[in-house]
């Protein structure tokens, strides 16, 4: 490991830690960081899920510790989510390289279309609560997950909010449970198939959990419903703006 590579490591994942720990997203930062590093492989996105389940567990120990992780939902969540994670990695090997390109073509554009719908964010709305459309959402937010992971926490705010009827605060900190267990049936599968460099994902591990622990830190502080979606909201424009940096270089 190169002092080029090391650094890369700790700043991409300190600055993906910040973004993950309050609407998903640390994975469209950190996964470049392994591709580069590593290589376009399997290994790249299997090396991620270390990092990936670190940032989870630190962020949810904050926001488990201030009451915003809603528990007499999230098993349910966790279950389908984890489950969608477990088919996403064993599909992953079988699918076209394409598939991440045409995913961000379709997913970028809908997460701008509800940051952008201010109704959607009003506080004088009760949101609506679909339960069986929220376990589909969080369940193809696995899927997603289990197959490249870039994105995957973001799906899952995006879910537990809009279709789980969550407060948004409460929606983030559930995330990470659910995100918790997609990352981690995720990496199981990887080590299982030989596909995780474990010492730089460990490397990782240690920035990206301090910057979870930081951002999850600030985001506890907006348990204001107002304040927590106007946080959501800068958040998904900055995902949504990685998103779309993404696909570019994927075309490119």
């Amino acid at each position: 490991m190169t002092p080029f590579e090391l650094t890369l490591l700790i700043v991409g994942g300190f600055l993906g830690g910040l973004i993950d720990s309050i609407v998903g997203g640390g994975g469209l930062i950190t996964v470049p960081v392994f591709l580069m590093i590593l290589g376009p492989n399997a290994m790249a996105i299997g090396t991620n899920k270390v990092a990936a389940v670190a940032a989870q567990i630190s962020a949810l120990v904050v926001y488990a510790k201030n009451s915003h992780v809603d528990f007499s939902k999230a098993w349910k969540y966790l279950g389908f989510t984890s489950l969608g994670a477990i088919v996403g990695a064993v599909l992953a090997p079988y699918l076209p390289v394409s598939f991440f390109k045409w995913f961000l073509v379709f997913v970028a554009p809908v997460v701008l279309a509800l940051v952008f719908t201010k109704r959607l964010w009003s506080t004088s709305k009760t949101p609506k609560k679909f339960p069986r459309l929220a376990l589909i959402g969080t369940f193809f937010a696995g899927l997603y997950d289990g197959i490249a992971g870039p994105g995957g926490g973001t799906l899952l705010f995006l879910s537990l909010f809009f279709l789980g009827g969550l407060p948004t605060i409460v929606a983030m900190g559930t995330g990470k449970l659910a995100n918790f267990g997609s990352a981690t049936m995720s990496l199981a599968t990887y080590s299982w198939t030989g596909n995780v460099d474990w010492k730089m994902g460990l490397v990782m591990a240690v920035p990206i959990s301090l910057g979870a622990w930081l951002g999850a830190k600030y985001g506890s502080r907006h348990h204001d419903e107002e304040n927590a979606r106007k946080l959501a909201r800068t958040a998904l424009v900055l995902v949504s703006g990685l998103l779309i940096v993404r696909w570019v270089s994927l075309i490119l």
